[in-house]
């Protein structure tokens, strides 16, 4: 009975434990909604690196990252668009979620083969590498995200900010709170 499972999780660290990690939602792939990428990749990161050399800096969050589909999709965009500049700024992405065991999954950078079906044959080539029936997304693109714990919620903003992307986290969330997290955002 429901009583008797409250029981449970009550007595028992492991059994909460385990049934967070069951409810916690980290449904997410490589360039989901591939016209927002595309969109992203004509409008919106042009305007975010425009005017930018090699003495400044890029800084990007992306909220409520999941197992990392997202930043790094993000992040081979902003490379393929800084591969293109005379003299590139620094990148940095912070890729940020409450959810420890998908930011580890997510540093570990490892995928399963059916990326492929989200991911060109020639960014699959150029950003990950094969590992028996896996790939892991190559050292330089992880090298320019931080994956970190981080609630929107209760947890301060980053600052100075020059893009925020937050997909995989305002569809679950109240009206209400939506709107007080895009506040945050905003002043980040």
């Amino acid at each position: 009975s429901l009583s008797d499972y409250l029981g449970v999780i009550r007595s028992s660290g492991d059994e909460a434990r385990r049934l967070y990690e069951d409810l916690m939602i980290t449904v997410t792939e490589f360039f989901r909604d591939a016209d927002v990428y595309q969109e992203l990749q004509k409008t919106v990161l042009p305007k975010v690196f425009q005017g930018k050399t090699s003495s400044d800096s890029v800084r990007i969050w992306s909220a409520g990252c999941a197992t990392g589909e997202e930043p790094y999709s993000l992040a081979i965009l902003a490379l393929e668009h800084l591969a293109k500049m005379d003299s590139a700024p620094q990148l940095s992405i912070f890729a940020t979620d409450t959810h420890s065991a998908a930011l580890q999954m997510a540093r570990d950078g490892f995928f399963p083969e059916t990326i492929a079906e989200h991911v060109s044959e020639e960014r699959l080539e150029q950003f990950f590498f094969r590992v028996d029936d896996r790939y892991r997304i190559k050292k330089a693109v992880r090298d320019c995200i931080i994956f970190a714990p981080h609630s929107v919620l209760r947890d301060p903003p980053f600052s100075r900010l020059d893009l925020v992307l937050c997909r995989n986290l305002l569809i679950y969330l109240k009206r209400e709170v939506q709107e007080r997290v895009l506040e945050l955002m905003h002043y980040a």
